[in-house]
């Protein structure tokens, strides 16, 4: 091969393992002009294989994009360690995904209130919960635990501890009541007419303040009952509903 300088040897764009690569070695002291391959040029190159290996510095990608990630560790004395952190064209922290040796967990840590997280698709949380949730305080938010419990009454039951504004709404559904503290249904309620006091309707002791409805029969003079010494007969009769009543007679003979 004709002496060439190296400005006039033609170019390639790709390289096979076996080429040869001029170097010169110990260009500062005692400088020889040598020989590699393109195979041990890249061995030579403190450079992440692609099998994986340890980065011990900062890594920067400009526009570029990182697939595929399984594990990128930065360890801090802290014990907190960023798994992958976001920055801003500034070079400012925007996002870092972290893990935390104390407890073993996962957290994505933003920088401030300035760079908001959203999430565009749902958050399938596999039968976990979602703790350390700020409480709720306008309309969209997401509620905590005691938000809910204590202030709104359970579909199961519970206990109230102030009175319920109904708006002019119906209570439906309501078993009738079998207890004194119970509330009645409206089957239950006794139909109260104009112009009449309602009594008991059973034969039992009519309570305080009520009174029984009245039932009278008379016998005309024109159709006298026969009478006989010694004989009972009945004068008259009346029916008389279920409860407690105060029957009186008067005859005369």
């Amino acid at each position: 091969m004709a002496d060439q300088k190296v400005t006039s040897l033609p170019a390639t764009t790709t390289l096979l393992g076996t080429d040869i690569i001029p170097v010169v070695t110990d260009p500062g002291g005692t400088p020889t002009n040598k020989k590699i391959t393109k195979t041990d040029l890249v061995t030579s190159i403190a450079a992440l294989p692609l099998t994986g290996g340890t980065i011990t510095g900062a890594t920067t990608f400009n526009s570029g994009l990182f697939t595929a990630i399984n594990a990128i560790i930065k360890s801090a004395s802290n014990g907190v360690n960023s798994v992958l952190v976001i920055k801003d064209s500034g070079a400012s922290t925007v996002w870092s995904l972290e893990y935390t040796d104390a407890t073993g967990g996962l957290r994505l840590f933003g920088a401030s209130s300035a760079y908001p997280l959203t999430v565009s698709n749902p958050i399938a949380m596999g039968s976990n919960k979602v703790t350390g949730l700020a409480a709720g305080s306008v309309n969209g938010d997401a509620l905590r635990y005691e938000q809910l419990i204590g202030l709104y009454l359970l579909l199961t039951g519970g206990t109230m501890s102030g009175a319920i504004a109904m708006g002019s709404n119906k209570i439906t559904g309501l078993t009738n009541g079998s207890s004194a503290s119970d509330a009645a249904a409206f089957g239950q309620v006794p139909v109260i007419t104009a112009g009449q006091i309602v009594g008991t309707a059973t034969n039992d002791s009519a309570t305080a303040g009520n009174v029984g409805e009245y039932v009278s029969s008379a016998v005309t003079p024109a159709y006298p009952i026969t009478l006989t010494s010694t004989q009972y007969a009945d004068v008259t009769s009346i029916s008389l509903t279920a409860g407690d009543w105060d029957v009186t007679g008067m005859e005369r003979v």
